[in-house]
């Protein structure tokens, strides 16, 4: 495995330039005249802020150079979603593509409160509420969003969380989960993981059922993110949380053979981290990056070569070194498993994460993260690996 190149999608205008912090980061790549790489992000003052937009950036020559683009649920675009005004944001962007040309954009509406207000908990940083918002790459543009409600009840909220997922044939699937609200002192064990799909291309969502769940309420599957694997079947990647501990233990994995409709038993990875986004290569094997928060602590990638079974963890692929505070592309030389970080209590200072892949046309792999560098600019970063 090894970098075959690296650029900065988008930068910070100034040093501890506190007006432009990231989260969420996301690429796809689509067909228009030539292979044409879409990155989005989400910028706002602070990790969870009122000013939070999403972002586009397009590249047309392979990831070079990197071109602002129209976005449906920018500032701009927002307006038609969210009052003018009102404490809301716009996050968590998701981006999918299709062999057919199609591209779908997920992205979380979430409404905030300010440190002082009643409603305010720490655990998370304000949201009192969200939904799901989706919007479908036309041949004149994006669509103006489409807010898809995945709450069973107001006392909970709903965003969606993984990769738009082509299942072939104008039918789409899209990982969610729902969170209670922090006033519930179970609220952590509340969790509950489904999925959104579309079979009209993105024109329209529906609920289709859970997705990894623990019926015990011990383990949480958060950030789940599929691949489509031969013979119809779909694999799912989960960051695992005791939700007991409030501490990340190793990914587990579960598959369906139906579409999403219903899943097997998780299994044990063994890989510590997460979110963890997979991408399949032509020659079968399985990509999957995703951060790491034990020591040593940065954004790795391994492969797996049995669809998801296990995975090549001795030959583990250090993207972005955290203790360098660079990009690395160089073999993990250690890699103990610890599996005992707190996550509520520490996400909304991380100043790297959320890498996502796409598949190159000539089989090397596009990921896209955020991160800060020691000269304190924050940037979303694009590397090209050849895996």
């Amino acid at each position: 495995m090894r970098i075959v190149d690296q650029r900065v999608v988008h930068e910070n205008a100034a040093v501890a330039n506190t007006s432009e912090v990231y989260s969420g980061t996301s690429i796809a790549i689509h067909e228009d005249g030539g292979e044409v790489l879409v990155c989005a992000f989400r910028l706002g003052s602070a990790k969870v802020s009122a000013d939070g937009r999403i972002l586009l950036r397009e590249s047309r020559d392979g990831g070079k150079t990197w071109a602002t683009v129209a976005c449906p649920m920018d500032a701009e675009g927002a307006k038609g979603i969210a009052p003018l005004g009102g404490a809301r944001q716009l996050a968590g962007p998701h981006l999918g593509s299709s062999t057919t040309g199609t591209s779908i954009l997920a992205g979380a509406l979430m409404t905030l409160v300010e440190p002082g207000s009643p409603k305010y908990q720490v655990q998370t940083a304000g949201i009192i509420d969200a939904t799901c918002a989706f919007s479908r790459r036309e041949t004149t543009g994006w669509s103006q969003p489409l807010v898809v409600d995945g709450r069973r009840t107001n006392a909970e909220w709903s965003i969606p969380c993984g990769t738009p997922t082509d299942l072939g044939g104008g039918r789409w699937i899209v990982p969610a989960e729902r969170h209670a609200k922090p006033d519930d002192p179970q609220w952590l064990r509340r969790y509950n993981a489904f999925s959104f799909v579309s079979v009209d291309d993105g024109d329209s969502w529906a609920d289709q059922g859970e997705m990894l769940n623990d019926p015990d309420q011990v383990c949480v599957y958060y950030d789940q993110h599929l691949v489509a694997l031969p013979g119809g079947r779909l694999l799912s990647l989960a960051w695992t949380h005791n939700a007991l501990q409030d501490r990340t233990v190793t990914a587990r994995a579960g598959m369906s053979l139906d579409g999403g409709a219903t899943w097997s038993t998780p299994w044990d990875t063994g890989i510590q981290g997460g979110p963890i986004a997979p991408v399949r290569l032509p020659d079968g094997r399985l990509f999957a990056v995703y951060p790491r928060r034990e020591e040593p602590v940065g954004i790795r990638a391994c492969v797996s070569l049995d669809d998801g079974a296990t995975w090549e963890l001795d030959d583990e692929f250090v993207i972005w070194d955290e203790r360098l505070r660079a990009i690395a592309g160089v073999r993990a030389v250690e890699s103990p498993v610890g599996g005992q970080q707190p996550l509520w209590d520490t996400m909304w200072g991380w100043t790297f994460g959320l890498p996502t892949p796409a598949l190159h046309d000539d089989a090397s792999v596009a990921v896209v993260f955020y991160a800060s560098g020691l000269d304190g600019r924050s940037r979303v970063h694009y590397v090209r690996i050849e895996p």
